[in-house]
């Protein structure tokens, strides 16, 4: 994992010209370890589409409540990188 971290930051660093990518499961799974990492997070009916055809197994986020169900899932929006950023090397040094 550390090798394959390193040559795609390195990747996207001299080609892409960005400084690094996100990683969404270590990025929850640091949240589930470590909630005071969150900063800020709102609350939101979510859902699965389970049945469209172009659209099966899509996330749908009720930013605006119309659907007018009670919350559901809390999504962090805003969490302290730079601790996340160190847990992460830390586990993979």
């Amino acid at each position: 994992l550390h090798e394959i971290t390193l040559q795609t930051t390195s990747f996207l660093r001299q080609i892409r010209q960005v400084p690094g990518f996100l990683l969404p499961d270590p990025l929850a799974m640091a949240v589930t370890l470590d909630s005071t990492l969150v900063q800020h997070s709102d609350d939101y009916y979510v859902t699965v589409e389970l049945q469209g055809e172009r659209t099966r197994g899509q996330t749908v986020v009720d930013y605006y409540g119309l659907h007018e169900h009670a919350p559901n899932v809390s999504v962090v929006t805003v969490i302290d990188i730079d601790e996340v950023c160190q847990m992460f090397w830390r586990m993979v040094k």
